[in-house]
Protein backbone atom coordinates (compact mmCIF):
# COMPACT_ATOMS: atom_id res chain seq x y z
CA UNK A 1 0.00 0.00 0.00
CA UNK A 2 2.76 2.46 0.91
CA UNK A 3 4.47 1.41 -2.23
CA UNK A 4 1.71 2.11 -4.11
CA UNK A 5 1.24 5.70 -2.55
CA UNK A 6 4.88 6.85 -3.20
CA UNK A 7 4.12 4.97 -7.17
CA UNK A 8 1.23 7.57 -7.35
CA UNK A 9 3.17 10.33 -5.64
CA UNK A 10 6.42 9.59 -8.15
CA UNK A 11 3.70 9.63 -11.04
CA UNK A 12 2.35 13.13 -9.95
CA UNK A 13 5.28 14.79 -9.74
CA UNK A 14 6.79 13.65 -12.75
CA UNK A 15 3.35 14.78 -14.50
CA UNK A 16 3.96 18.38 -12.94
CA UNK A 17 7.67 18.35 -14.32
CA UNK A 18 6.72 17.12 -17.44
CA UNK A 19 3.93 20.01 -17.65
CA UNK A 20 6.56 22.66 -16.73
CA UNK A 21 8.85 21.86 -19.05
CA UNK A 22 6.18 21.63 -22.35
CA UNK A 23 5.10 25.13 -21.24
CA UNK A 24 8.23 26.04 -21.39
CA UNK A 25 9.18 24.59 -25.12
CA UNK A 26 5.91 25.90 -26.27
CA UNK A 27 6.80 29.50 -24.64
CA UNK A 28 9.95 29.78 -26.08
CA UNK A 29 8.56 28.62 -29.75
CA UNK A 30 6.56 31.49 -28.50
CA UNK A 31 9.26 33.57 -28.29
CA UNK A 32 11.87 32.63 -30.78
CA UNK A 33 9.47 33.79 -33.46
CA UNK A 34 10.08 37.49 -32.83
CA UNK A 35 13.34 36.60 -33.89
CA UNK A 36 14.51 36.25 -37.67
CA UNK A 37 16.66 33.69 -37.19
CA UNK A 38 17.82 33.73 -41.03
CA UNK A 39 19.32 36.46 -40.15
CA UNK A 40 19.42 37.78 -36.40
CA UNK A 41 22.54 36.01 -35.06
CA UNK A 42 23.19 38.63 -32.83
CA UNK A 43 20.83 39.82 -30.15
CA UNK A 44 21.22 42.30 -27.15
CA UNK A 45 24.06 40.35 -25.66
CA UNK A 46 26.27 41.56 -28.46
CA UNK A 47 26.70 44.65 -26.57
CA UNK A 48 28.23 43.81 -23.85
CA UNK A 49 30.18 41.47 -25.80
CA UNK A 50 31.55 43.70 -28.20
CA UNK A 51 31.86 46.44 -25.67
CA UNK A 52 34.31 43.96 -23.99
CA UNK A 53 35.97 43.32 -26.89
CA UNK A 54 37.28 46.98 -27.77
CA UNK A 55 37.98 47.44 -24.48
CA UNK A 56 40.30 44.82 -24.20
CA UNK A 57 42.22 46.23 -27.47
CA UNK A 58 42.48 49.86 -25.99
CA UNK A 59 39.35 51.20 -28.13
CA UNK A 60 36.43 53.12 -27.12
CA UNK A 61 33.50 50.53 -25.76
CA UNK A 62 30.72 53.40 -26.40
CA UNK A 63 31.63 54.38 -29.57
CA UNK A 64 28.43 53.43 -31.96
CA UNK A 65 30.66 53.04 -35.51
CA UNK A 66 33.40 50.68 -33.59
CA UNK A 67 30.72 48.77 -31.88
CA UNK A 68 28.74 48.54 -35.17
CA UNK A 69 32.01 47.43 -37.27
CA UNK A 70 32.43 44.84 -34.43
CA UNK A 71 28.91 43.27 -34.47
CA UNK A 72 28.96 43.58 -38.18
CA UNK A 73 31.85 41.11 -38.44
CA UNK A 74 30.40 38.49 -36.59
CA UNK A 75 26.43 38.44 -37.61
CA UNK A 76 23.56 40.81 -39.13
CA UNK A 77 22.79 43.99 -37.10
CA UNK A 78 20.50 46.70 -38.52
CA UNK A 79 22.18 49.16 -36.49
CA UNK A 80 24.77 49.11 -33.35
CA UNK A 81 23.60 47.95 -30.09
CA UNK A 82 26.02 50.33 -27.73
CA UNK A 83 25.90 48.93 -24.39
CA UNK A 84 24.12 51.81 -22.17
CA UNK A 85 25.00 50.41 -18.60
CA UNK A 86 27.75 52.82 -16.57
CA UNK A 87 31.34 51.44 -17.19
CA UNK A 88 31.78 49.15 -13.58
CA UNK A 89 29.14 46.73 -15.51
CA UNK A 90 32.56 45.92 -17.49
CA UNK A 91 33.84 43.84 -13.99
CA UNK A 92 31.22 41.31 -15.02
CA UNK A 93 30.97 41.63 -18.87
CA UNK A 94 34.66 41.72 -19.36
CA UNK A 95 35.07 38.12 -19.16
CA UNK A 96 32.95 36.80 -22.05
CA UNK A 97 34.76 39.39 -24.62
CA UNK A 98 37.87 37.18 -24.18
CA UNK A 99 36.09 34.41 -26.26
CA UNK A 100 34.14 34.19 -29.62
CA UNK A 101 30.76 35.56 -29.85
CA UNK A 102 28.91 32.03 -30.32
CA UNK A 103 30.81 30.68 -27.51
CA UNK A 104 30.44 33.36 -25.17
CA UNK A 105 26.44 33.78 -26.07
CA UNK A 106 26.31 29.73 -24.70
CA UNK A 107 28.31 30.66 -21.89
CA UNK A 108 26.03 33.33 -20.70
CA UNK A 109 22.55 31.85 -21.64
CA UNK A 110 23.70 29.01 -19.18
CA UNK A 111 24.78 31.23 -16.45
CA UNK A 112 21.55 32.78 -17.24
CA UNK A 113 19.41 30.09 -16.43
CA UNK A 114 20.85 28.96 -13.69
CA UNK A 115 20.72 32.44 -12.00
CA UNK A 116 16.75 32.62 -12.82
CA UNK A 117 16.18 28.94 -11.80
CA UNK A 118 18.76 29.43 -8.18
CA UNK A 119 16.71 32.82 -7.70
CA UNK A 120 13.11 31.09 -7.87
CA UNK A 121 14.03 28.46 -5.79
CA UNK A 122 15.36 30.30 -2.89
CA UNK A 123 12.11 32.96 -3.53
CA UNK A 124 9.67 30.18 -2.98
CA UNK A 125 11.43 28.54 0.16
CA UNK A 126 11.52 31.81 1.48
CA UNK A 127 7.84 32.42 0.80
CA UNK A 128 6.39 29.37 1.13
CA UNK A 129 7.96 27.45 3.50
CA UNK A 130 7.06 24.31 1.51
CA UNK A 131 9.03 21.50 -0.19
CA UNK A 132 5.72 19.98 -1.53
CA UNK A 133 4.82 22.57 -2.98
CA UNK A 134 7.81 23.50 -5.51
CA UNK A 135 6.27 22.15 -8.84
CA UNK A 136 4.07 25.49 -8.15
CA UNK A 137 7.55 27.80 -8.69
CA UNK A 138 8.77 25.43 -11.23
CA UNK A 139 5.38 26.25 -13.30
CA UNK A 140 5.82 30.11 -13.05
CA UNK A 141 9.37 30.01 -13.36
CA UNK A 142 9.35 27.77 -16.59
CA UNK A 143 6.75 29.96 -18.36
CA UNK A 144 7.07 33.66 -17.27
CA UNK A 145 7.56 35.46 -20.33
CA UNK A 146 9.39 38.07 -19.43
CA UNK A 147 12.13 35.76 -18.12
CA UNK A 148 12.18 33.90 -21.55
CA UNK A 149 12.28 36.50 -23.45
CA UNK A 150 15.15 38.03 -21.41
CA UNK A 151 17.11 34.68 -21.99
CA UNK A 152 16.14 35.48 -26.07
CA UNK A 153 17.58 38.75 -26.01
CA UNK A 154 20.72 38.40 -23.55
CA UNK A 155 19.66 41.40 -21.69
CA UNK A 156 21.48 41.88 -18.30
CA UNK A 157 18.94 42.09 -15.90
CA UNK A 158 18.95 38.49 -14.50
CA UNK A 159 21.81 39.83 -13.00
CA UNK A 160 19.84 42.53 -11.08
CA UNK A 161 17.79 39.51 -10.16
CA UNK A 162 20.67 37.79 -8.56
CA UNK A 163 21.58 41.36 -6.73
CA UNK A 164 17.90 41.45 -5.35
CA UNK A 165 17.93 37.82 -3.98
CA UNK A 166 21.35 38.31 -2.86
CA UNK A 167 19.98 41.16 -0.46
CA UNK A 168 17.02 38.99 0.84
CA UNK A 169 19.03 36.46 1.69
CA UNK A 170 22.16 38.70 3.73
CA UNK A 171 18.42 40.35 5.07
CA UNK A 172 16.91 37.18 6.90
CA UNK A 173 20.60 35.51 7.72
CA UNK A 174 23.50 36.82 9.92
CA UNK A 175 25.23 38.58 6.46
CA UNK A 176 23.09 41.68 6.84
CA UNK A 177 25.12 44.62 5.80
CA UNK A 178 28.45 42.59 4.84
CA UNK A 179 30.27 42.84 1.83
CA UNK A 180 28.27 40.25 -0.26
CA UNK A 181 25.30 42.19 0.47
CA UNK A 182 27.36 45.25 -0.67
CA UNK A 183 28.19 42.93 -3.61
CA UNK A 184 24.13 42.59 -4.38
CA UNK A 185 23.75 46.22 -4.44
CA UNK A 186 26.42 46.46 -7.22
CA UNK A 187 24.42 44.26 -9.23
CA UNK A 188 21.55 46.10 -8.75
CA UNK A 189 23.13 49.10 -9.88
CA UNK A 190 23.88 47.55 -13.56
CA UNK A 191 20.26 49.71 -13.66
CA UNK A 192 19.88 51.68 -11.09
CA UNK A 193 16.62 53.33 -12.30
CA UNK A 194 14.89 50.28 -12.37
CA UNK A 195 14.76 50.12 -9.11
CA UNK A 196 14.85 53.19 -8.19
CA UNK A 197 12.06 52.97 -5.14
CA UNK A 198 14.52 50.50 -3.26
CA UNK A 199 17.30 53.16 -3.62
CA UNK A 200 15.11 55.14 -1.41
CA UNK A 201 13.41 52.91 1.14
CA UNK A 202 16.76 51.80 1.57
CA UNK A 203 18.20 55.51 2.57
CA UNK A 204 15.55 56.21 4.53
CA UNK A 205 15.77 53.10 6.57
CA UNK A 206 19.18 53.65 7.05
CA UNK A 207 18.18 58.47 8.05
CA UNK A 208 15.63 56.88 10.62
CA UNK A 209 17.76 54.29 12.28
CA UNK A 210 19.65 58.14 13.59
CA UNK A 211 16.70 58.70 15.54
CA UNK A 212 18.29 57.05 18.04
CA UNK A 213 22.10 56.34 18.10
CA UNK A 214 21.88 54.52 21.47
CA UNK A 215 20.39 51.82 20.25
CA UNK A 216 22.64 49.73 18.08
CA UNK A 217 20.22 48.91 14.81
CA UNK A 218 20.47 46.52 11.68
CA UNK A 219 19.67 49.67 9.89
CA UNK A 220 21.92 52.02 11.90
CA UNK A 221 24.92 49.60 10.49
CA UNK A 222 23.38 50.41 7.19
CA UNK A 223 26.02 52.88 6.43
CA UNK A 224 28.70 50.32 6.97
CA UNK A 225 26.99 48.88 3.83
CA UNK A 226 26.82 52.09 2.18
CA UNK A 227 30.82 52.27 3.04
CA UNK A 228 31.27 48.88 1.63
CA UNK A 229 29.03 49.26 -1.47
CA UNK A 230 30.92 52.65 -2.38
CA UNK A 231 34.49 50.42 -1.77
CA UNK A 232 33.53 47.45 -4.43
CA UNK A 233 31.98 50.56 -6.67
CA UNK A 234 35.48 52.30 -7.15
CA UNK A 235 37.06 48.57 -6.89
CA UNK A 236 34.57 46.98 -10.21
CA UNK A 237 35.22 50.78 -11.91
CA UNK A 238 38.85 50.41 -11.64
CA UNK A 239 39.05 47.88 -13.65
CA UNK A 240 38.19 49.37 -17.15
CA UNK A 241 40.03 52.52 -16.03
CA UNK A 242 43.28 50.53 -16.25
CA UNK A 243 42.68 49.96 -19.08
CA UNK A 244 41.25 52.79 -20.48
CA UNK A 245 41.25 56.13 -18.25
CA UNK A 246 38.69 57.73 -20.42
CA UNK A 247 35.94 55.19 -20.02
CA UNK A 248 33.94 57.34 -17.60
CA UNK A 249 34.25 60.31 -19.79
CA UNK A 250 33.38 58.25 -23.16
CA UNK A 251 30.49 56.91 -21.27
CA UNK A 252 29.03 60.39 -20.22
CA UNK A 253 29.52 61.53 -23.63
CA UNK A 254 27.75 58.76 -24.95
CA UNK A 255 24.81 59.68 -23.00
CA UNK A 256 24.84 63.37 -23.82
CA UNK A 257 24.78 62.47 -27.70
CA UNK A 258 22.28 59.99 -27.52
CA UNK A 259 18.86 60.94 -26.92
CA UNK A 260 17.90 57.58 -24.66
CA UNK A 261 15.14 59.80 -22.93
CA UNK A 262 13.77 61.18 -26.18
CA UNK A 263 13.20 57.46 -27.30
CA UNK A 264 9.74 55.75 -27.69
CA UNK A 265 10.34 53.42 -24.65
CA UNK A 266 6.37 52.06 -23.93
CA UNK A 267 6.26 53.58 -19.92
CA UNK A 268 3.60 55.80 -18.27
CA UNK A 269 6.14 58.47 -18.23
CA UNK A 270 7.31 58.56 -22.08
CA UNK A 271 3.57 58.35 -23.22
CA UNK A 272 2.85 61.59 -21.17
CA UNK A 273 5.74 63.39 -22.32
CA UNK A 274 4.52 62.33 -26.03
CA UNK A 275 1.19 63.76 -25.61
CA UNK A 276 1.70 66.76 -23.63
CA UNK A 277 5.05 67.64 -25.41
CA UNK A 278 6.62 68.34 -22.04
CA UNK A 279 10.02 66.51 -21.23
CA UNK A 280 9.11 66.86 -17.47
CA UNK A 281 6.13 65.03 -17.52
CA UNK A 282 7.99 61.36 -18.22
CA UNK A 283 9.09 62.02 -14.77
CA UNK A 284 5.64 62.57 -13.07
CA UNK A 285 5.09 58.50 -12.49
CA UNK A 286 8.51 58.59 -10.89
CA UNK A 287 7.38 61.80 -8.49
CA UNK A 288 4.16 59.97 -8.23
CA UNK A 289 5.82 56.70 -6.94
CA UNK A 290 8.24 58.40 -4.63
CA UNK A 291 5.60 60.06 -2.73
CA UNK A 292 3.88 56.75 -2.12
CA UNK A 293 6.81 55.36 -0.68
CA UNK A 294 7.02 57.66 1.73
CA UNK A 295 3.63 56.98 2.84
CA UNK A 296 4.10 53.96 3.03
CA UNK A 297 7.37 53.79 4.45
CA UNK A 298 6.22 55.93 7.35
CA UNK A 299 3.01 53.50 7.71
CA UNK A 300 5.53 50.23 8.19
CA UNK A 301 8.81 51.77 9.14
CA UNK A 302 8.65 50.22 12.90
CA UNK A 303 7.97 46.68 11.75
CA UNK A 304 9.81 46.94 7.89
CA UNK A 305 11.04 43.44 6.93
CA UNK A 306 12.84 43.23 3.24
CA UNK A 307 11.75 40.09 2.26
CA UNK A 308 7.84 41.04 2.64
CA UNK A 309 8.07 44.77 1.60
CA UNK A 310 10.23 43.96 -1.59
CA UNK A 311 7.69 42.49 -3.68
CA UNK A 312 5.08 45.55 -3.35
CA UNK A 313 8.53 47.81 -4.33
CA UNK A 314 9.63 46.06 -7.24
CA UNK A 315 6.04 46.09 -8.34
CA UNK A 316 5.47 50.29 -8.17
CA UNK A 317 9.14 50.81 -9.03
CA UNK A 318 9.19 49.03 -12.36
CA UNK A 319 5.41 49.94 -12.83
CA UNK A 320 5.98 53.89 -12.70
CA UNK A 321 9.95 53.80 -14.16
CA UNK A 322 10.82 56.12 -16.73
CA UNK A 323 12.97 54.37 -18.66
CA UNK A 324 12.65 50.49 -19.00
CA UNK A 325 11.72 47.37 -21.55
CA UNK A 326 9.24 44.06 -21.40
CA UNK A 327 12.18 42.13 -20.52
CA UNK A 328 12.59 43.86 -17.78
CA UNK A 329 10.16 42.68 -16.16
CA UNK A 330 12.04 39.49 -15.20
CA UNK A 331 12.06 41.22 -11.76
CA UNK A 332 8.43 40.65 -10.98
CA UNK A 333 9.46 37.40 -10.94
CA UNK A 334 9.87 37.89 -6.93
CA UNK A 335 6.50 39.70 -6.49
CA UNK A 336 4.72 37.00 -8.16
CA UNK A 337 6.60 34.06 -6.60
CA UNK A 338 5.63 36.20 -2.94
CA UNK A 339 2.18 36.43 -4.24
CA UNK A 340 1.18 33.00 -5.43
CA UNK A 341 3.19 31.81 -1.96
CA UNK A 342 0.53 33.26 -0.01
CA UNK A 343 -1.82 30.42 -0.85
CA UNK A 344 0.10 28.12 0.25
CA UNK A 345 1.61 25.49 2.65
CA UNK A 346 -1.82 25.17 3.37
CA UNK A 347 -2.10 22.17 0.66
CA UNK A 348 -5.62 22.50 -0.99
CA UNK A 349 -5.73 21.08 -4.98
CA UNK A 350 -8.46 24.02 -6.08
CA UNK A 351 -6.81 26.89 -4.60
CA UNK A 352 -3.79 25.49 -5.80
CA UNK A 353 -5.32 24.81 -9.11
CA UNK A 354 -7.45 28.17 -8.98
CA UNK A 355 -3.35 29.75 -8.53
CA UNK A 356 -1.99 28.23 -11.39
CA UNK A 357 -4.44 28.64 -13.78
CA UNK A 358 -5.02 32.75 -12.51
CA UNK A 359 -1.10 32.89 -13.26
CA UNK A 360 -1.22 30.70 -16.59
CA UNK A 361 -4.22 32.75 -17.70
CA UNK A 362 -2.15 36.52 -17.01
CA UNK A 363 1.24 35.04 -18.83
CA UNK A 364 -0.45 33.76 -21.91
CA UNK A 365 -2.52 37.37 -22.10
CA UNK A 366 0.94 38.59 -21.61
CA UNK A 367 1.81 36.85 -24.64
CA UNK A 368 -0.48 37.20 -27.06
CA UNK A 369 -0.27 40.99 -26.22
CA UNK A 370 3.10 40.68 -27.01
CA UNK A 371 2.63 38.46 -30.32
CA UNK A 372 0.59 41.58 -31.62
CA UNK A 373 3.05 44.48 -30.99
CA UNK A 374 5.39 44.68 -34.15
CA UNK A 375 8.14 45.78 -31.79
CA UNK A 376 9.45 46.53 -28.17
CA UNK A 377 8.29 50.21 -28.13
CA UNK A 378 4.93 49.52 -29.20
CA UNK A 379 3.23 51.37 -26.68
CA UNK A 380 0.30 49.06 -26.69
CA UNK A 381 3.60 46.86 -23.73
CA UNK A 382 1.89 49.73 -21.42
CA UNK A 383 -1.20 47.47 -20.72
CA UNK A 384 1.74 44.81 -19.42
CA UNK A 385 2.37 46.12 -16.20
CA UNK A 386 -1.62 47.02 -15.02
CA UNK A 387 -2.06 43.07 -15.92
CA UNK A 388 0.60 41.87 -13.50
CA UNK A 389 -0.45 44.54 -10.84
CA UNK A 390 -4.00 42.81 -11.50
CA UNK A 391 -2.63 39.48 -10.88
CA UNK A 392 -0.64 40.46 -7.59
CA UNK A 393 -3.81 41.68 -6.05
CA UNK A 394 -5.89 38.70 -7.60
CA UNK A 395 -3.61 36.40 -5.45
CA UNK A 396 -2.99 37.92 -2.31
CA UNK A 397 -7.24 38.70 -2.37
CA UNK A 398 -7.37 34.55 -2.82
CA UNK A 399 -5.20 34.49 0.12
CA UNK A 400 -6.82 36.53 2.22
CA UNK A 401 -10.08 34.99 1.60
CA UNK A 402 -8.60 31.81 2.34
CA UNK A 403 -7.20 33.10 5.61
CA UNK A 404 -10.86 34.32 6.69
CA UNK A 405 -11.94 30.99 6.29
CA UNK A 406 -9.43 29.37 8.05
CA UNK A 407 -10.00 31.53 11.26
CA UNK A 408 -13.74 31.44 11.18
CA UNK A 409 -13.80 27.21 10.47
CA UNK A 410 -11.33 27.92 13.81
CA UNK A 411 -13.20 29.85 15.57
CA UNK A 412 -16.43 27.44 15.33
CA UNK A 413 -14.16 24.22 16.21
CA UNK A 414 -13.12 26.44 19.53
CA UNK A 415 -16.47 27.26 20.22
CA UNK A 416 -17.74 23.44 19.79
CA UNK A 417 -15.14 22.17 22.01
CA UNK A 418 -16.16 24.99 24.69
CA UNK A 419 -19.76 23.52 24.37
CA UNK A 420 -18.51 20.65 24.39
CA UNK A 421 -16.75 20.88 27.60
CA UNK A 422 -19.41 23.18 29.27
CA UNK A 423 -22.11 20.31 28.59
CA UNK A 424 -19.94 17.63 30.30
CA UNK A 425 -19.18 19.83 33.57
CA UNK A 426 -23.29 19.97 33.41
CA UNK A 427 -24.10 16.21 33.58
CA UNK A 428 -20.93 15.87 36.15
Amino acid sequence: MCFQLQTKQGRLRFAKVLLSFSLLGIACVISARKVNVSKATISDYAAYWSASRLLLDGQNPYDAEKVFAVQKAVGWAPSALVMRNPPWTFALVLPFGLVAYKFSRILWTILQVLIVLGCASWLWKQYSRSSSTRWVAAIITATLFPALWVLVMGQITPFILLGLVGFLYCETSDRTNSWLQAASLVLIGLKPQLLYLFWVALGLSACWALRNLDCTTRELRRWTLFRRFAILLLATSAIPLAIDPHVFSQYFSYLRNTPILLEAIPTPGNFLRIHTNMRWTQFAPMALGSLWLYYYWRKNRDQWQWSHQMPLLLLVSLATTTYGWFYDQVLLLPVILFAAAQNFPALNKKRAAAVIVSYLTVNVGIATLFQSCQRLSDFRMLWTMPIWCSLYAGLLWMSRVAKRTRDEQLHEQVEDVAAAVYAANLVA
